[in-house]
């Protein structure tokens, strides 16, 4: 639990210094957050595989949509 929550703390603030808006960082903790709950929570059951593997697809597909909608390398409008 530390080290998750270590890593997910390092990740968080490390994309506080790439993105210029603030809401970015925290949707990004947000949804690693959803993943470690769900990792986590699915551990110790006998079902791990057919309930999580859904679950995963869904938090990747919000993570594939809502990173779709940055523009890397366009710059900013002044």
């Amino acid at each position: 639990m530390i080290s998750s929550l270590t890593t997910m703390s390092l990740i968080v603030l490390h994309s506080r210094s790439l993105f210029s808006d603030k809401k970015i960082p925290v949707l990004i903790g947000v949804i690693m957050s959803l993943l470690w709950f769900h990792l986590y929570d699915h551990t110790i059951e006998d079902t791990t595989l057919l309930i999580g593997s859904p679950g995963l697809f869904i938090i990747l597909a919000a993570i594939m949509y809502f990173s779709g909608k940055i523009r890397w390398y366009l710059p900013e409008p002044a």
